[in-house]
C-alpha cells in the first residue's frame, strides 16, 4: 500500500483508491431512477461490493509495484464500467399554461411597477408640499428681515428726529418770546397810562384854578347849609 502511494505513476496506470471508488459508486447510485429510496435500500450491497473490488485492487497494485521495481511489465488494472441512468425529460407544458404563466408574470410586474410609481409620486408630492411651506416661511422671514432697520436707516431716522426736535424747540421759544413781548408791551402801556393819570390828577389838585373852584364850592355849600 505504501509502495503504491510512493509511485507517482501508479494512479496514472489505473490504480484507484478504495475510498474514491466507494464514493464514486455511491454517487452513481444517487442518479438512479429510484432516487434516494433505491440509494438507501441498495446502498449497503453496492458499498460492500465496491469495498470488495477495492480490496482486490490494492494487492494487485502492490504486486504491480514490486514487478515494476524488478523490471517487469505492469499490466493495467481492470476498471469497472459505471453506467449512469438517463433521466427522462419532463413533459413540456401546454401553450395555455405557458401563456397563463407569462400573463401572471406580466401582471405581477405591472402591479409592482404601478405600486412603485404611486409611492414615488406620493413621496414627490409630499416633498413638494414641504418645500413650498419652507419657501413661504423663508419669504415671510425675508419680509421681516427687510422691515428691520439697518444702520444707515437708523442714522437717518435719528437725524430726522433731531431736526424735528430742534424745529419744535425753536417754535416753542418763538412763541414764548412773542408772549413775553406782548406782556411787556401791555405792561408798558399800563405804566404809561398810570403815569399820565397820576400826573393829570396831581396837576388838577395843585392848580390855582382848582383851588379857587374848591373855595367857591365850599362857600356855596355853607350858604346852602350843605357843608357845615
Amino acid at each position: 500500500m505504501n509502495a503504491a502511494r510512493g509511485q507517482p505513476g501508479a494512479r496514472a496506470r489505473g490504480v484507484v483508491r478504495p475510498r474514491v471508488q466507494t464514493w464514486r459508486s455511491v454517487a452513481c447510485l444517487a442518479f438512479t431512477e429510484g432516487g434516494p429510496d433505491e440509494l438507501w435500500s441498495g446502498g449497503a450491497s453496492a458499498s460492500r461490493r465496491a469495498n470488495e473490488e477495492a480490496a482486490g485492487a490494492v494487492p494487485a497494485a502492490a504486486a504491480a509495484t514490486r514487478r515494476e521495481g524488478e523490471g517487469g511489465d505492469v499490466p493495467p488494472a481492470p476498471q469497472p464500467d459505471l453506467v449512469l441512468p438517463v433521466k427522462e425529460a419532463p413533459p413540456a407544458p401546454s401553450s395555455f399554461v405557458s401563456g397563463l404563466h407569462i400573463f401572471s408574470q406580466t401582471l405581477y410586474a405591472m402591479t409592482a411597477t404601478a405600486t412603485l410609481l404611486i409611492a414615488v409620486t406620493a413621496f414627490v408630492v409630499r416633498l413638494d408640499g414641504k418645500v413650498g411651506n419652507l419657501d413661504e416661511k423663508v419669504g415671510k422671514l425675508g419680509e421681516k428681515v427687510g422691515k428691520l432697520p439697518t444702520t444707515a436707516m437708523m442714522k437717518e431716522d435719528l437725524q430726522r428726529q433731531r431736526k424735528q426736535a430742534r424745529r419744535q424747540q425753536k417754535k416753542q421759544h418763538e412763541a414764548l418770546l412773542k408772549q413775553l413781548q406782548g406782556e411787556h408791551k401791555a405792561l408798558g402801556t399800563s405804566m404809561r397810562t398810570l403815569t399820565w393819570a397820576v400826573g393829570g390828577m396831581s396837576t388838577l389838585l395843585f392848580s390855582p384854578t382848582l383851588i379857587k373852584a374848591s373855595t367857591l364850592l365850599a362857600k356855596v355849600g355853607k350858604f346852602l347849609g350843605i357843608v357845615p
